[in-house]
């Protein structure tokens, strides 16, 4: 009877180590999900922001890859006005040549000039289209770089609203996860 007793005591006592045993694992388990929790809530505002950062650096490699484009055909633009007046003096040249040429032509050749002339005046038409075209395309750039450099503008002036935000939000969270913090350890040393 003796060893019956010993027993069943010792076997009532395991069971109430094992059972206290279980209820500090589940303690710690559930600590360790709120933990990760409150871990989350933190690094989800963080990651955020770097998400949001990491997007803002791409729209301003863009952005100054665009305006670099169009510095550049501006500068491109400049050579091209300097060719085209050396351009423009050769042709003179050249035309002063035709047409002491063209005037000798046309007394030795009737006909012939007249073909020339129609030929030289459809291609003096299509060099004015050609210049109205130009034109009507040096507007339309000046008008979207004006676009483009306002469309910056109004970005810069969204990553400050956006900063301004973060911050807030951020002051937010960690005021939340203290309050968190201090409500998980009450619960633990009320618990224990």
């Amino acid at each position: 009877m003796g060893k019956a007793l010993y027993r069943w005591t010792h076997e009532t006592l395991v069971r109430a180590v094992s059972t206290w045993a279980e209820h500090v694992s589940e303690i710690l388990r559930q600590r360790g999900i709120v933990q990760n929790i409150v871990c989350r809530w933190q690094n989800r505002s963080l990651a955020l922001g770097f998400v949001t950062w990491q997007q803002r650096v791409v729209e301003g490699i863009r952005q100054r890859q665009i305006v670099t484009n169009i510095v550049r055909r501006w500068q491109n633009r400049s050579l091209a006005i300097g060719f085209e007046g050396w351009k423009s003096a050769v042709l003179r040249q050249q035309a002063l040549k035709n047409k002491a040429k063209s005037v000798l032509f046309r007394w030795t050749h009737g006909a012939l000039v007249n073909s020339y002339n129609s030929w030289l005046h459809h291609v003096q038409r299509n060099k004015k289209a050609r210049k109205i075209m130009s034109t009507g395309l040096t507007r339309w750039k000046n008008q979207t770089i004006t676009k483009a450099l306002d469309s910056w503008i109004e970005n810069v002036r969204q990553l400050k609203r956006f900063r301004r935000l973060k911050n807030k939000v951020c002051l937010r969270a960690l005021r939340t996860c203290a309050c968190v913090h201090a409500c998980i350890h009450a619960c633990t040393n009320a618990c224990m």
